[in-house]
């Protein structure tokens, strides 16, 4: 009998254990470095495969910034996303974020001198970058 309790409550620790180890929050790399967001912002993970949008120049076709909503037109994403001279919104993409990533939502800052101001998210993690599906750019004007 003792034994048979004994190994009811190691089974009953083992799976609080399991529990408790998915409940745990994820350990992620640090934000980027650049000081790029502003306004409110808050990290959370995808609950289901969602469209994000990028937009990018040259041959940069992977990055981990996005918007939810695509911008009007490449002037105003480089506006509003205060966006370096080297990324002149040459390409839009859709994004393919899938479940369970964890991304973090802000407001573009003023930078380049550029207003900023869009809402923008980073995928935090890098391993999670690679989950991501980067569709074929198409020119944007």
């Amino acid at each position: 009998r003792l034994t048979e309790a004994t190994q009811r409550a190691e089974a009953e620790f083992e799976r609080k254990q399991q529990v408790q180890a998915q409940e745990e929050p994820k350990r992620l790399s640090s934000p980027s470095r650049t000081p790029n967001s502003g306004g409110f912002i808050s990290s959370f993970v995808t609950e289901k495969e969602e469209v994000y949008y990028r937009v990018y120049s040259g041959d940069n076709t992977k990055g981990r910034f996005l918007t939810k909503t695509p911008p009007k037109g490449a002037q105003l994403a480089r506006e509003g996303l205060a966006l370096p001279e080297s990324n002149q919104a040459e390409y839009i993409q859709e994004v393919i974020v899938p479940k369970g990533v964890r991304l973090q939502r802000s407001r573009a800052l003023p930078a380049f001198d550029k207003s900023g101001g869009m809402e923008q998210f980073e995928i935090l993690d890098e391993n999670e970058l690679e989950q991501a599906i980067f569709k074929e750019g198409k020119l944007f004007t």
